[in-house]
């Protein structure tokens, strides 16, 4: 995302994962290996590493290993380390090493000294800081689902208000994908509500009342933003760029062009890291489309097998889960989905969050329902 931290990074990443997998061995237990899951990445690995080799390109053999070494640290490792901690774990690692950021862009460039102009802080794109700040306010709405009918008055809030603040910098980021991501899963969280609690024969004054105080603060939320200055720029920036670009025929921005081509071109393993800059010029804006031009379609086939099998899951795992945090791993999934229709993912925070809660949510002790409240 910080083109000139892109390499630290990638080097970070390594370093952090070869370092959870030592702390692991160093402090032996018996592990359990979600067998579904990992026989399914385990068949993506194989294919892209196969691909690797038909292309003779060492950049997807690197590509292959890190893949294979996140999955393994952060899928596996980390939930047998934390058990029941691990999504809280993750929250909060998630929101401290990402407030380093938004304290230097800020530094960098006040969002609200100019708002005629696209915000993008020190990312290298408005796009990037759009990303950036979406993914902490869907983490901040699955906080304020956890919350959301308790007695912890000040802490929903309190976050509601950081919630508006990141909704806001996403919105100034002028990122269409990030802030349709955003009102897809609050779509989503307020069905599952709904419907977790449609049973008649368990309807109670007490979930009469949060209900009626959460619609009314919703309303009050939505009335305040419409009347503020704000919305003038969620307006020009989102709606009125969807119905320029719908008007042109081109609301996916020349995505569509890019996608089209590379499932003509598509064969079995790919045509290597270089394809899209040779016929493009630009990336692929688009995870799956990235790894269909790269890997081919049967490592496409099975990544995409992967992210619907943990979707699905994930859903499951709301409904039978007493873990308070049950709506991230849902929320988590179906943002990586979302954005990875209109930019590359792979690799970025919310993957990364993903294959943990993802490993969570796949391990025995959950499938069998003994699940401890955090």
């Amino acid at each position: 995302m910080i083109d000139q931290w892109s390499s630290y990074s990638n080097i970070a990443l390594a370093a952090s994962c070869i370092g959870i997998v030592i702390i692991y061995f160093f402090n032996y237990k018996s592990i359990k290996i979600p067998r579904k899951v990992t026989l399914v990445f385990s068949l993506f690995l194989f294919f892209t590493l196969f691909s690797s080799l038909v292309n003779g390109s060492l950049q997807m053999v690197l590509s292959t290993s890190r893949y294979l070494l996140v999955f393994i640290a952060l899928c596996i490792i980390v939930p047998n380390l934390l058990k029941e901690k691990t999504m809280l774990f993750s929250i909060s690692t998630l929101l401290i090493s990402q407030l380093p950021l938004l304290i230097l862009s800020i530094i960098e460039e006040n969002p609200f000294n100019n708002l005629s102009g696209v915000y993008l802080g020190l990312f290298y794109n408005s796009n990037s800081f759009g990303l950036y700040s979406s993914t902490i306010t869907v983490v901040l709405l699955t906080l304020i689902f956890r919350f959301a009918g308790t007695k912890k008055i000040l802490t929903q809030v309190t976050l509601i208000f950081f919630l508006f603040i990141f909704f806001l910098l996403t919105t100034l980021s002028g990122s269409r994908t990030s802030v349709v991501s955003i009102i897809i899963i609050f779509l989503v969280m307020m069905a599952l509500r709904i419907f977790e609690n449609i049973n008649i024969n368990q309807i109670s004054l007490k979930k009469v009342r949060n209900g009626f105080v959460g619609l009314v603060a919703i309303s009050v939320l939505i009335i305040l933003f419409v009347d503020s200055k704000y919305y003038q720029i969620f307006y020009e920036r989102i709606i009125e760029k969807f119905i320029s670009k719908s008007s042109s025929g081109d609301v996916l921005d020349n995505r569509g062009d890019i996608l089209i081509e590379t499932i003509t071109d598509a064969n079995l393993f790919g045509h290597g890291p270089e394809y899209f800059i040779q016929n493009f010029g630009i990336g692929a804006h688009n995870s799956f489309v990235s790894i269909l031009g790269q890997f081919g379609l049967l490592a496409t086939i099975v990544f995409i097998i992967f992210w619907l099998n943990s979707m699905i899951k994930s859903l499951k795992y709301y409904f039978v889960s007493n873990n308070n945090f049950r709506f991230l791993p849902i929320a988590i999934v179906i943002f990586f989905i979302v954005t990875s229709m209109a930019e590359i993912m792979l690799m970025k925070v919310s993957m990364l969050l993903a294959f943990i809660v993802i490993g969570v949510i796949n391990l025995d002790n959950i499938s069998k329902n003994i699940i401890k409240r955090t």
